[in-house]
Protein backbone atom coordinates (compact mmCIF):
# COMPACT_ATOMS: atom_id res chain seq x y z
CA UNK A 1 0.00 0.00 0.00
CA UNK A 2 2.80 2.36 0.68
CA UNK A 3 3.89 1.96 -3.27
CA UNK A 4 0.47 2.43 -4.27
CA UNK A 5 0.70 5.81 -2.34
CA UNK A 6 4.11 6.74 -3.56
CA UNK A 7 3.55 5.67 -7.39
CA UNK A 8 0.90 8.24 -7.34
CA UNK A 9 3.16 10.87 -5.66
CA UNK A 10 5.84 10.18 -8.31
CA UNK A 11 2.90 10.39 -11.27
CA UNK A 12 1.92 13.63 -9.67
CA UNK A 13 5.36 14.89 -8.94
CA UNK A 14 5.76 14.13 -12.85
CA UNK A 15 2.69 15.80 -13.97
CA UNK A 16 3.56 18.91 -12.22
CA UNK A 17 6.82 19.30 -14.07
CA UNK A 18 7.88 22.41 -16.51
CA UNK A 19 9.23 21.88 -20.22
CA UNK A 20 13.22 22.99 -20.32
CA UNK A 21 13.42 25.12 -23.02
CA UNK A 22 15.69 23.32 -25.79
CA UNK A 23 19.03 25.65 -26.20
CA UNK A 24 20.59 25.22 -29.68
CA UNK A 25 23.79 24.78 -29.94
CA UNK A 26 24.88 25.40 -33.60
CA UNK A 27 22.19 24.24 -36.54
CA UNK A 28 25.78 22.54 -38.33
CA UNK A 29 26.69 18.95 -37.66
CA UNK A 30 30.39 18.66 -36.65
CA UNK A 31 32.21 15.37 -37.27
CA UNK A 32 34.33 14.37 -34.43
CA UNK A 33 36.58 11.46 -33.98
CA UNK A 34 36.39 10.26 -30.15
CA UNK A 35 39.30 7.89 -30.72
CA UNK A 36 41.31 11.21 -31.41
CA UNK A 37 39.99 12.99 -28.81
CA UNK A 38 42.70 12.98 -25.51
CA UNK A 39 40.68 12.90 -22.53
CA UNK A 40 39.14 9.58 -24.31
CA UNK A 41 42.10 8.00 -24.88
CA UNK A 42 43.69 8.80 -21.11
CA UNK A 43 40.56 7.56 -19.57
CA UNK A 44 39.63 4.67 -21.65
CA UNK A 45 41.50 1.88 -18.84
CA UNK A 46 40.45 3.75 -15.97
CA UNK A 47 36.55 3.21 -17.71
CA UNK A 48 37.19 -0.24 -18.29
CA UNK A 49 38.50 -1.11 -14.60
CA UNK A 50 35.86 0.56 -13.03
CA UNK A 51 33.27 -1.49 -15.05
CA UNK A 52 35.12 -4.53 -14.37
CA UNK A 53 35.19 -3.79 -10.81
CA UNK A 54 31.94 -3.24 -10.66
CA UNK A 55 31.00 -6.65 -12.60
CA UNK A 56 33.29 -8.19 -10.03
CA UNK A 57 31.20 -6.67 -6.69
CA UNK A 58 28.66 -7.37 -8.11
CA UNK A 59 28.80 -10.79 -7.76
CA UNK A 60 30.54 -10.51 -4.58
CA UNK A 61 27.38 -12.65 -3.32
CA UNK A 62 28.06 -15.60 -5.37
CA UNK A 63 31.52 -15.48 -4.23
CA UNK A 64 30.78 -15.46 -0.73
CA UNK A 65 28.29 -18.44 -1.37
CA UNK A 66 31.05 -20.40 -3.31
CA UNK A 67 33.60 -19.61 -0.12
CA UNK A 68 30.87 -20.99 2.13
CA UNK A 69 31.16 -17.49 3.99
CA UNK A 70 27.15 -17.18 3.32
CA UNK A 71 24.19 -19.15 2.98
CA UNK A 72 20.40 -18.73 2.63
CA UNK A 73 19.99 -17.45 6.56
CA UNK A 74 23.06 -14.53 6.36
CA UNK A 75 22.04 -13.43 2.55
CA UNK A 76 19.15 -11.75 3.90
CA UNK A 77 21.37 -9.69 6.29
CA UNK A 78 23.60 -9.06 3.01
CA UNK A 79 20.52 -7.59 1.02
CA UNK A 80 19.56 -5.30 4.23
CA UNK A 81 23.42 -4.14 4.60
CA UNK A 82 23.51 -3.61 0.56
CA UNK A 83 20.33 -1.66 0.84
CA UNK A 84 21.89 0.34 4.12
CA UNK A 85 25.16 1.19 2.44
CA UNK A 86 23.66 2.56 -0.80
CA UNK A 87 21.45 4.99 1.15
CA UNK A 88 23.98 5.92 3.17
CA UNK A 89 26.61 6.32 0.79
CA UNK A 90 24.83 8.56 -1.71
CA UNK A 91 23.59 10.68 1.23
CA UNK A 92 27.09 11.49 2.38
CA UNK A 93 28.18 11.64 -1.38
CA UNK A 94 25.44 14.53 -1.76
CA UNK A 95 27.10 16.10 1.19
CA UNK A 96 30.82 16.01 0.29
CA UNK A 97 29.84 16.98 -3.41
CA UNK A 98 29.23 19.97 -2.70
CA UNK A 99 33.42 20.74 -2.16
CA UNK A 100 33.59 19.88 -6.22
CA UNK A 101 36.21 17.48 -5.00
CA UNK A 102 34.85 14.77 -7.59
CA UNK A 103 38.50 13.28 -7.99
CA UNK A 104 39.70 13.06 -4.82
CA UNK A 105 36.60 11.34 -3.62
CA UNK A 106 36.53 8.86 -6.87
CA UNK A 107 40.38 8.20 -5.52
CA UNK A 108 39.79 7.57 -1.95
CA UNK A 109 36.16 5.41 -2.71
CA UNK A 110 38.36 3.45 -5.69
CA UNK A 111 41.17 2.89 -3.21
CA UNK A 112 38.75 1.55 -0.35
CA UNK A 113 37.30 -0.47 -2.84
CA UNK A 114 40.06 -2.32 -3.77
CA UNK A 115 41.02 -3.22 -0.44
CA UNK A 116 37.62 -3.83 0.33
CA UNK A 117 37.17 -6.51 -2.34
CA UNK A 118 39.61 -8.85 -1.20
CA UNK A 119 39.27 -8.14 2.49
CA UNK A 120 35.72 -9.57 2.20
CA UNK A 121 37.39 -13.26 2.12
CA UNK A 122 39.71 -12.69 5.18
CA UNK A 123 39.50 -15.71 7.58
CA UNK A 124 36.80 -17.09 5.81
CA UNK A 125 34.39 -15.41 7.88
CA UNK A 126 30.47 -14.20 6.89
CA UNK A 127 30.93 -11.42 9.68
CA UNK A 128 34.30 -10.24 8.06
CA UNK A 129 32.36 -10.89 4.35
CA UNK A 130 29.62 -8.89 5.25
CA UNK A 131 31.77 -5.88 6.74
CA UNK A 132 33.63 -5.69 4.15
CA UNK A 133 30.94 -5.88 1.37
CA UNK A 134 29.21 -2.78 3.58
CA UNK A 135 31.90 -0.11 3.62
CA UNK A 136 32.51 -1.57 0.02
CA UNK A 137 29.64 -0.88 -1.37
CA UNK A 138 29.55 2.37 0.30
CA UNK A 139 32.42 3.49 -1.72
CA UNK A 140 31.07 2.33 -4.57
CA UNK A 141 28.42 4.45 -4.28
CA UNK A 142 30.80 6.87 -4.60
CA UNK A 143 32.42 6.21 -7.50
CA UNK A 144 29.14 5.23 -8.96
CA UNK A 145 28.00 9.17 -9.05
CA UNK A 146 31.15 10.61 -9.01
CA UNK A 147 32.58 9.80 -12.23
CA UNK A 148 29.27 11.30 -14.57
CA UNK A 149 30.04 14.41 -12.25
CA UNK A 150 33.96 14.34 -13.16
CA UNK A 151 32.91 13.47 -17.19
CA UNK A 152 30.91 16.45 -17.27
CA UNK A 153 34.25 18.94 -16.28
CA UNK A 154 36.09 16.87 -18.17
CA UNK A 155 34.66 16.12 -21.63
CA UNK A 156 33.78 19.18 -24.02
CA UNK A 157 29.88 19.00 -24.91
CA UNK A 158 29.89 18.54 -28.20
CA UNK A 159 31.78 15.19 -27.71
CA UNK A 160 29.56 14.18 -24.25
CA UNK A 161 27.36 11.74 -26.76
CA UNK A 162 29.70 9.81 -28.33
CA UNK A 163 31.64 9.90 -25.20
CA UNK A 164 29.41 8.37 -22.85
CA UNK A 165 27.55 5.73 -25.08
CA UNK A 166 31.48 4.38 -25.21
CA UNK A 167 31.78 4.71 -21.90
CA UNK A 168 29.29 2.99 -20.55
CA UNK A 169 29.38 0.23 -23.65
Amino acid sequence: SIGAVMMFISLFLGLSFKPVPVINQGSEKEKVNLFKYKPFIVLFVPNLLRGFCAGIFGVATVIGYHYKMLDSSNANTLALLLQISTVTGCFVYSLMSRKNKEGLIILIASISTAVCMPAMLIGNSSKMFMVMYLVGNFALNFINYGVPVAVTKIVEYRYMGQYSAWRMM
